[in-house]
C-alpha cells in the first residue's frame, strides 16, 4: 500500500485519530460509548463478513439513536466490501461511512484472528497479524503439482452446499473437497440437509441421492483438522488449493437467507468479500467464484487486473438462481473432467502465474493495514487488556 493510499485511509474522510475508539466488535462499540463519555468516534474493523456488522449496527443505531452517548456518533467501517455508497447517515447525526481498502479482501488481515486462544488483548493482535504474513509467505512457496480437476472447501452448512456436494459426489470430484466439518467446538452437530429444504430449492428430487452420500460427511481435508491454531488457516488451505487446476469457491454471500435489510425505505446491501475470494489467485488455480452478485464481484477483480478465464468459465456462473449457477458450474468442470489437471495447468500456465505475481503484490500490502492498527490504538484499552473474542461463520 502507497503512502497515499494510507493517507487516504486515515485522513480522506477526516477521522479524528486522537478521539476514536478502535473495535472489531460491534457490540463492543456501542458497549464502549456507554463507558466513555470522551469517545464520539468509532473505527470499526470487520475482520469478518461485514454484512452481518452493518446489520447489527444499524439495528443497533435505530434502537439507541435518541440517547445522549450515541448522538452524533460516526462508525467508520473498514472490512472486506465493494463500496456501493460512501457513508449511511441517519437522524441524531449518526453516521455509517464505508473506508476504502482498496483491493479488498487483498488488504485485509487474517480474519482468523479472533479463533487463536493466545490472541487475548491488542498487543496479541497485532502480534498475531504480523506472523500471519509469514505463514502466507511459506504456504506460497509450494510446488505441487495438479493432480484433482477441482477443490472446494466449505464449513457451515447451507442447503445449496448440500446440493453442490451432492453433484460433485455424482460426478466423484470431491478427492480434494472439505464440507461441513467445522471445528466440534463452534459447530457441534452435524446437521444434514432435509427433504424440506431440497423442496425449498425446487430440487426435491435430489433428496433420496443426497440420502446416499451424507455417509461420507464430514468430508475433510488438512484445513478440516485446523484445531485450536487458527494461525494455520492460510498455510493449510493454500497448500489444498494448490491440488486443484479448478478452485471453486462459495462465498459466505451466496444465498446465506438473511431477510433484506432496508435503510430509508430503499432496500440496502453491501456486497461483502472473505479471504476464500484470494485462494485461486494465490494457488495458480482457475477461480469458479459462486456469490450472490457474481458478475459484480467478477468485473471488479477484472478491473484489479485479474484474468477471469473468461474462455474457459462463460459468464453463466455469475448469473440466474443460485441452482442454476451450481449447475453451469458443474457443466464447466464436466467439461475438462476426462483432462489431466496438469495437462490444463501447463496450457494456461502463464495466465495462472500472472495471477498469482498480482495477487503477491497486494497481498504486501497487508503492512501498512497493520501500520493502520498499531497507530489507531484506543485510548481507552490498555494493551494487555482483554479483547472479547468474536466467532464468524465460514
Amino acid at each position: 500500500m502507497s503512502e497515499t493510499r494510507l493517507d487516504r485511509i486515515q485522513y480522506q474522510h477526516k477521522i479524528p485519530l486522537h478521539n476514536i475508539h478502535f473495535c472489531n466488535r460491534v457490540d463492543n462499540a456501542i458497549e464502549n460509548l456507554k463507558r466513555y463519555s470522551d469517545v464520539r468516534d468509532v473505527l470499526l474493523w470487520s475482520d469478518g463478513e461485514i454484512h452481518w456488522d452493518i446489520r447489527i449496527l444499524h439495528n443497533a443505531i435505530l434502537q439507541n439513536q435518541q440517547t445522549e452517548w450515541l448522538k452524533n456518533t460516526k462508525f467508520y467501517i473498514a472490512g472486506c466490501h465493494i463500496k456501493k455508497v460512501d457513508s449511511i447517515k441517519y437522524d441524531y447525526g449518526n453516521e455509517i461511512i464505508f473506508l476504502d481498502l482498496y483491493p479488498t479482501p487483498f488488504t485485509i488481515f487474517n480474519k482468523h484472528l479472533h479463533f487463536e486462544p493466545l490472541v487475548n488483548s491488542w498487543k496479541d493482535m497485532i502480534r498475531m497479524a504480523d506472523d500471519n504474513l509469514e505463514y502466507e509467505k511459506s504456504a506460497l512457496e509450494n510446488k505441487e503439482d495438479k493432480i484433482e480437476l477441482v477443490t472446494w472447501m466449505a464449513y457451515g452448512k447451507r442447503i445449496h452446499r448440500d446440493y453442490l456436494y451432492l453433484q460433485l459426489c455424482k460426478r466423484n470430484l470431491t478427492r480434494n473437497v472439505a464440507y461441513h466439518s467445522k471445528l466440534k467446538e463452534a459447530f457441534p452437530l452435524l446437521k444434514y440437509a432435509t427433504k424440506e429444504e431440497f423442496e425449498s430449492i425446487d430440487r426435491k428430487e435430489c433428496f433420496e441421492e443426497y440420502k446416499k452420500v451424507v455417509f461420507s460427511l464430514p468430508k475433510k481435508l488438512n484445513t478440516s483438522s485446523i484445531g485450536l491454531a487458527m494461525h494455520q488457516y492460510y498455510q493449510d488451505s493454500v497448500y489444498d488449493y494448490y491440488r486443484g487446476i479448478f478452485a471453486l469457491i462459495t462465498e459466505t454471500q451466496f444465498e446465506f437467507g438473511l431477510p433484506p435489510l432496508y435503510i430509508n425505505e430503499e432496500p440496502f446491501e453491501v456486497i461483502s468479500l472473505t479471504e476464500k475470494l484470494m485462494f485461486p489467485f494465490f494457488t495458480k488455480s482457475i477461480p469458479l467464484i459462486l456469490h450472490d452478485e457474481g458478475m459484480e464481484v467478477k468485473n471488479y477483480l477484472k478491473k484489479l487486473g485479474f484474468d477471469m478465464f473468461e474462455d474457459v468459465v462463460d459468464d453463466s456462473i455469475y448469473t440466474g438462481t443460485a441452482v442454476e449457477k451450481i449447475d453451469n458450474t458443474i457443466l464447466v468442470l464436466e467439461k475438462y473432467q476426462k483432462e489431466n489437471p496438469q495437462s490444463i495447468f501447463l496450457k494456461y500456465q502463464k495466465r495462472l502465474e500472472k495471477n498469482q505475481k498480482l495477487a503477491l503484490k497486494f497481498t504486501e500490502e497487508l503492512e501498512p493495514s497493520i501500520k493502520i492498527l498499531r497507530e489507531l490504538k484506543p485510548q481507552n484499552i490498555e494493551e494487555d487488556e482483554i479483547i472479547p473474542p468474536k466467532m464468524s461463520l465460514i
